[in-house]
């Protein structure tokens, strides 16, 4: 998938934390295996075995260009509309209307769990983060930058109860304790006064 979760910037109840303006898109990291790609690879090579058996010269571009269109057709049949749109609301910055989206996919990841445990396979991906993760992920960066800090909290609570090896929801989770504490001592810190 093209949007992972985490956002740089946290959104308090009063406001942005730092001064800067914060992303349209959440932070991505880069979690890529490279036992992950052994599928592709694979996939790649039966391709370029078939496709010498028609045309010696230049089989492989064949076989690439017949990698990428069944890949394609998987992810699209395979993936549920309202994840691009979800996505597409993600990054115009309107988490609001996310929200609906991301729960319609998280409801759909739960109900076909067999696409997260073949997607390997099924779409060739390499991201060792599940569907259902990353749209957990996604809705929890939403409600943070709605300002939701409680509910965002919770879900990455649940993401990393879930999904102990989730580095990107210890790392939000995490932001959110520090900034909610400094933000909890300096209310302290002027009552005081």
């Amino acid at each position: 998938m093209a949007v992972a979760f985490g956002g740089v910037a946290i959104l308090s109840i009063f406001g942005p934390i730092n001064s800067k303006p914060m992303a349209k898109t959440p932070f991505v990291k880069s979690e890529i295996t490279l036992i992950a790609y052994l599928p592709r690879i694979l996939v790649i090579g039966l391709l370029c075995v078939w496709m010498y058996q028609y045309d010696r010269q230049i089989f492989f571009v064949y076989a690439f260009f017949l990698y990428l269109l069944i890949s394609r057709i998987l992810k699209f049949s395979l993936i549920p509309g309202s994840t691009f749109t979800g996505i597409r609301w993600i990054k115009n910055g309107e988490f609001e209307k996310a929200l609906p989206c991301l729960d319609q996919d998280i409801d759909y990841y739960t109900r076909k769990a067999w696409i997260d445990r073949y997607r390997y396979v099924l779409m060739i991906s390499a991201s060792p983060h599940t569907y259902r993760e990353i749209t957990l992920g996604n809705k929890a960066y939403c409600l943070l930058r709605l300002g939701r800090v409680k509910e965002s909290r919770e879900l990455y609570e649940t993401i990393l109860s879930q999904y102990p090896e989730n580095n990107n929801a210890e790392a939000q989770l995490a932001m959110i304790n520090i900034v909610s504490e400094s933000v909890i001592a300096g209310l302290t810190a002027k009552a005081a006064l």
